[in-house]
Parts: structure tokens; sequence; C-alpha cells
């Protein structure tokens, strides 16, 4: 999506379900929110941003794994 990779991501609250696209900034801001309202909760850390370079990035393996991590 513009150079920029996106993750969509699928759920459920008391509004029925969504659906919505993120990036992986979106879950390292989250990330962070939690970790500052909830102190002393357990928040798994995320997985690691880049490898080894930008090409990486937007390999099809890559984006499994990552993809597998984040949820």
């Amino acid at each position: 999506m513009g150079g920029l990779v996106k993750y969509k991501v699928s759920g459920f609250d008391g509004q029925g379900h969504f659906k919505i696209v993120r990036s992986f900034g979106d879950f390292s801001s989250l990330r962070k929110a939690f970790l500052l309202r909830l102190p002393g909760l357990y928040i798994p850390n995320l997985p690691k941003k880049k490898f080894f370079s930008d090409e990486n990035e937007k390999e099809p393996k890559f984006l499994e794994e990552r993809c597998f991590h984040l949820e």
C-alpha cells in the first residue's frame, strides 16, 4: 500500500464484527499505550520491525512470520 506494509485486522466488540487495516507502527503505538495504562500486566514484545534490509521486509515469508507474531 504505497510502499508501506499494511495488515488486515478483524475482530468483534460490543458493536459487532469489524475489519480494519493497520500498519506495524499502529501495533507499536497500541503496545506503548497498554504499557502506560496497564502497569504490571504482561504485554508481549512485538516482532522486530526489520531483519536485514528494506527488500527483506516485503518478502512473503517475512510478512507471514510477522503476522503470526502480531496475532
